[in-house]
């Protein structure tokens, strides 16, 4: 029996919404469903394993497996390591528990929390210990979380768990710090390797160069003629990863970098260095 849009389960209508279906239909080919916008679909229904998307035309199907695999995909996403950073001074309300992490608003100096349209900003309390966080994402999915399990163990998928991008951004956040502590502690002597980057937040870039002479006088920066780059975004606005790849590969190193995010501090570093460029 066909399921029409009006009476899906409430978990059902998180994960079978048009735009995970449109995003599902474009990786099989954006060529042929590239054109199709939301207001396209007419409506939606399960019928055992597929989705059936009405539209002037005729009918799209497609397997309910291949949406819930694009859905688990965006809502377990990780977000650049630019787009927010742990707030250690923010008022909490009573019962808020866990680290603050905030979104960043470049557009001022010093950086601070960005707000939404609303004026309500958007900072939000993970705990890495139960994997939970205060944004309504995360409230969603677990308030739905018995059904969703259900839905993803019909079709073999992995077990459902409720998360969210900050989730998912404190963990790796987590992961880089600790992997820096641990490369500091194991180097007894000054490290004149460096890893110099920053975020060209309007570009959407990670710049970059590093050095093995440290600050020495005649040391060479690499590249010599500028910074290197890497996108922080792809398509549609989604992440790339490149910006926690290449941290992370500069800490990987046999003999790692060290980490230093670009300030007028270091900027005078480098230009003592007596650099060529």
């Amino acid at each position: 029996m066909t399921t029409t849009t009006s009476i899906l389960t409430a978990a059902q209508q998180i994960v079978y919404t048009r735009s995970r279906i449109l995003s599902t239909l474009c990786n099989k080919s954006a060529e042929t469903f590239g054109h199709l916008e939301p207001k396209d679909i007419l409506s939606i229904s399960l019928d055992d394993t597929e989705v059936i998307c009405k539209v002037d035309d005729g009918n799209i199907i497609l397997y309910r497996r291949d949406v819930l695999l694009n859905f688990w995909e965006h809502r377990t996403r990780t977000p650049s390591y630019f787009d927010y950073k742990v707030w250690r001074q923010v008022e909490r309300l009573r019962g808020q528990k866990g680290i603050a992490v905030g979104a960043i608003d470049y557009s001022s100096y010093p950086n601070k929390i960005a707000v939404d349209r609303n004026g309500v900003r958007k900072i939000y309390f993970v705990n890495e210990i139960d994997r939970t966080c205060t944004c309504d994402a995360w409230a969603q999915l677990n308030e739905h979380r018995i059904e969703l399990d259900k839905e993803f163990k019909r079709f073999n998928l992995c077990c459902f768990e409720a998360t969210c991008k900050h989730v998912r951004w404190a963990e790796a956040n987590t992961n880089l710090q600790t992997l820096r502590c641990i490369k500091s502690a194991t180097q007894d002597e000054y490290n004149p390797r460096l890893c110099v980057y920053s975020f060209d937040h309007r570009r959407g870039l990670l710049l970059y160069r590093v050095t093995w002479d440290g600050v020495k006088t005649g040391g060479q920066w690499f590249p010599v003629d500028g910074w290197k780059e890497k996108a922080v975004y792809g398509k549609g606005g989604i992440p790339t990863g490149e910006c926690w790849d290449t941290l992370l590969s500069a800490l990987n190193q046999e003999e790692p970098f060290k980490l230093c995010p670009y300030s007028q501090s270091v900027a005078a570093l480098m230009q003592s260095s007596r650099a060529k460029v």
